[in-house]
């Protein structure tokens, strides 16, 4: 992977991403899934953070990569309706976890989406939906390396590489 990709795809450094995704996720959780950023100015259990990430980063990273309103939910699921496999199409609360045009700020349904979209596998998904086929094989031969480190620590192991 090049140098500051992660910066590159989220706007901000990987401690800065999971920074605010705890804050979302943590005010979410103590208000019965709500979530309002001018929390953030008057709240003293987030002092410290905002000392080190920027008030102005934590709502811009908010509204581009955890909220969706309404128009997106509506757009991601137009064909809404029963079907026997339902539960198996895509969840637009998976993209976006946070919802916001019900009110004032926003509402966070499930607050462990959050944790989901700060996780690797969230973290992977953006980078897929970004720059596509070309990130995922990447990722791929990067991740075929780690796990070759890791077999390698097994006493008594050989560990064969990929045959070409």
């Amino acid at each position: 992977m090049r140098q500051g990709w992660f910066e590159e795809l989220f706007g901000c450094d990987l401690s800065q991403y999971v920074g605010i995704g705890f804050i979302v996720h943590t005010l979410a959780s103590t208000n019965a899934g709500g979530f309002d950023e001018t929390w953030l100015q008057s709240d003293p259990a987030v002092q410290d953070i905002i000392e080190r990430i920027p008030v102005t980063l934590i709502t811009t990273i908010i509204d581009s990569y955890f909220t969706g309103d309404l128009r997106y939910f509506q757009q991601c699921r137009a064909d809404f309706r029963a079907a026997p496999l339902r539960r198996y199409t895509f969840n637009p609360l998976l993209d976006r976890p946070a919802v916001s045009g019900l009110g004032q700020g926003r509402l966070v349904p499930v607050p462990a989406l959050i944790d989901r979209k700060i996780s690797p596998l969230g973290v992977w998904y953006s980078g897929f939906g970004r720059w596509g086929e070309a990130f995922a094989t990447e990722v791929g031969e990067l991740f075929e390396q780690y796990i070759g480190r890791h077999l390698a620590l097994i006493p008594g192991a050989r560990v064969i590489p990929e045959i070409h």
